[in-house]
């Protein structure tokens, strides 16, 4: 009787030896697929994060540059306004009357040399 309950036993170890061996392989061809799905999705997150800063940079970049743009576009035609002034009170009419028609000509032409419309 006491060589049944010591052959029990050691059939329980075994059984439970052997399955612990196969959960270990099991788990070791099925985890990497976990572990890597994992990985990936953290890479893919951080990618994502990085592509919504860089989104947010060129944003304020051309908002930056527009800004710019337009301060110099008002600054240009400040620095005209006070030479057509200057040229209407210090100059013979003639002079005035061509700067000030100077204002209402587009100045930039397209490639074919005409006038811009």
């Amino acid at each position: 009787m006491e060589e049944t309950v010591i052959s029990i036993a050691v059939f329980s170890v075994a059984v439970f030896v052997v399955g612990m061996a196969c959960g270990l392989l099991a788990g070791h061809f099925v985890l990497p697929g976990q572990r890597r799905s994992r990985r990936l999705q953290a890479e893919l997150d951080k990618a994502l994060e990085e592509h919504t800063a860089y989104k947010a940079s060129v944003t304020n970049h051309f908002h930056k540059t527009a800004e710019l743009v337009g301060q110099l576009t008002e600054s240009y035609k400040s620095v005209y306004d006070h030479l057509a002034s200057g040229a209407r009170s210090l100059c013979d009419r003639p002079v005035a009357h061509t700067a000030i028609r100077l204002a209402e000509t587009r100045l930039l032409e397209d490639s074919d040399g005409k006038k811009a419309a």
